[in-house]
């Protein structure tokens, strides 16, 4: 919509303009829509580094980077059990409950999410190349694990008289990965490899 200030409203060549500039304006305004909203998705489901590299077009099988990062894998004890007991729609609460005990952290400590894998999550923590911030990242991760175990030890699930509680175990490595595409011929995920 189009306003003006001027008391008698738009003047009639004003108007003409208007229309005429609306079709290819609006056309240009669904673009960046359209954009920031591939881009929004993009660091939804794979995180905001992977989701550049794969709006930056690389997409191949195979196509990977050479990184130093700490690796961050964490699952959630006891978690078949659990599923095997509650109703699924139960599980997924506890599992979006658990996930926010740990993604915010991660995210507050330069740490990155790959993905949800059923209970457990990947996540990187990128190392400078000439290694220079390595004493950092792992301050960085250390520090990220002890603020998640702390949440996760606080949290609560109503059943029963006292109700669920939970553990988790995390994995923290640091080494060489490579970061890119793996997976079968039509359907890719950006993930990490390494030991």
């Amino acid at each position: 919509s189009w306003t003006t200030k001027e008391a008698g409203g738009f003047t009639s060549e004003q108007l003409t303009a208007l229309r005429r500039v609306a079709p290819p304006y609006a056309r240009i305004g669904e673009i960046f829509a359209m954009r920031r909203t591939a881009a929004t998705l993009l660091d939804t489901y794979v995180g905001n580094r992977a989701g550049e590299r794969i709006w930056a077009g690389q997409i191949r099988r195979g196509h990977a980077e050479d990184m130093q990062a700490a690796i961050w894998l964490s699952d959630l004890r006891g978690f078949t059990a659990l599923s095997d007991r509650l109703p699924a729609a139960t599980v997924v609460e506890i599992l979006n409950q658990y996930f926010d005990c740990q993604v915010p952290v991660i995210r507050k400590h330069g740490g990155e999410i790959l993905k949800f894998m059923g209970d457990g999550l990947l996540a990187v923590f990128p190392i400078a190349k000439d290694g220079g911030n390595l004493a950092e990242v792992c301050a960085a991760c250390l520090e990220a694990g002890k603020e998640a175990r702390a949440n996760v030890d606080a949290m609560r699930y109503p059943s029963g008289e006292e109700g669920e509680r939970f553990r988790f175990g995390v994995a923290l490595h640091i080494g060489s990965i490579l970061f890119g595409n793996i997976g079968g011929m039509s359907r890719l995920d950006f993930t990490c490899i390494g030991p």
